[in-house]
């Protein structure tokens, strides 16, 4: 089937901001969009999560792209261009908008799936960078048929202008990322499996990525992301060279520096060597989430998203900061003996 190798850019703009007043794309958090392609290329600030319903056609990921037909489930991390192209023009791909706001306000429930981290930021990854690891999730025939009344009540909820119609969607919403998140977990269980140990190796590093994900704000070692894997790290280090195409730019090994000692020669040669693979996981991180501070980047993070979500109506908005009051100390009278009366 022909298809252009690259998309044009979006005519309207190549960034959408959810809060932005210019889109109102509050009104419309869940749609089917239909027949009105190419799709072409543009990113958001928020995650998109899109299930293509009818018709076929292709993907378009960066500088990659990918053959699709019914059944197959992406999900788009914000500051990511995509688009699509129909063929002929005809097809139906159903568009959930999942802001940094629903995370937080279910971040309990959703950590109950492990899922949820692989589908919306592991998976992404490897699409966008990798031939040799592939965590796509099909539905097949019976499941779609079970999917679609479900993304059809969001379309409807989305639509609703009542008191409460809100809590409904992100329900609705948040069972549904549940339940993907729950076959994408099995499938890529299955396909590691299947796989065998040695055609399995480059799905070792799955877990590293997950693990970065999940501790971006805590000092990451070479050798911590080599457990989760159960690799040495040169060993790590090599496959994701080979299996993840950004392994970019390879990193040129820092240059030899004259000293007096072979021992003391060979330990400088281990630190530089460590510190430049670790810089090359950096890469693997949510941007910019290898903060030099990780604390302060942590709580910066938390005060944007709470900030957006007041902003929109989904958190109550706090009172006024209480004055900080130094806490008053209080002594504790000697009631003892003095020390004349100790001497008598």
């Amino acid at each position: 089937m022909w298809h252009p190798e690259h998309l044009a850019d979006h005519a309207r703009t190549q960034i959408f901001d959810l809060g932005s007043e210019a889109f109102h794309l509050y009104d419309h958090l869940a749609y089917f969009h239909v027949d009105e392609f190419p799709l072409n290329m543009h990113s958001h600030n928020f995650y998109e999560l899109n299930i293509v319903v009818q018709g076929r056609g292709w993907h378009y990921l960066g500088e990659k792209n990918f053959e699709t037909g019914p059944g197959d489930v992406f999900a788009i991390p914000p500051h990511i261009r995509h688009g699509y192209w129909a063929e002929d023009g005809k097809m139906s791909i159903f568009h959930l908008l999942v802001g940094e706001y629903l995370f937080t306000k279910y971040h309990r429930e959703l950590a109950q799936f492990p899922g949820v981290r692989l589908l919306f930021e592991v998976e992404p990854l490897f699409r966008q960078n990798s031939d040799e690891v592939s965590l796509f999730l099909h539905l097949d025939e019976e499941q779609m048929h079970s999917f679609l009344p479900k993304m059809e009540d969001l379309v409807f909820l989305a639509g609703l202008p009542f008191e409460g119609a809100n809590l409904l969607f992100e329900m609705r919403a948040v069972c549904l990322i549940c339940e993907l998140s729950h076959f994408l977990a099995a499938d890529y269980k299955n396909r590691r499996t299947e796989k065998g140990a040695r055609r399995g190796m480059p799905y070792a590093i799955v877990p590293t990525v997950e693990y970065i994900h999940e501790n971006y704000a805590e000092r990451i070692t070479l050798k911590d992301l080599a457990a989760k894997a159960h690799l040495s790290p040169r060993r790590l280090y090599a496959l994701f060279q080979k299996t993840v195409r950004p392994a970019a730019d390879r990193l040129p090994d820092p240059s030899p520096r004259k000293t007096c000692g072979r021992h003391a020669e060979k330990r400088r040669q281990t630190r530089r060597r460590d510190r430049t693979r670790l810089r090359f996981f950096r890469q693997f991180a949510p941007d910019p989430r290898f903060p030099s501070d990780p604390r302060e980047r942590a709580l910066q993070i938390q005060r944007t998203t709470e900030i957006t979500a007041v902003s929109h109506g989904i958190l109550p908005q706090a009172g006024p900061p209480r004055a900080e009051t130094k806490p008053t100390q209080t002594r504790t009278r000697y009631t003892g003996p003095t020390r004349a009366k100790r001497k008598k």
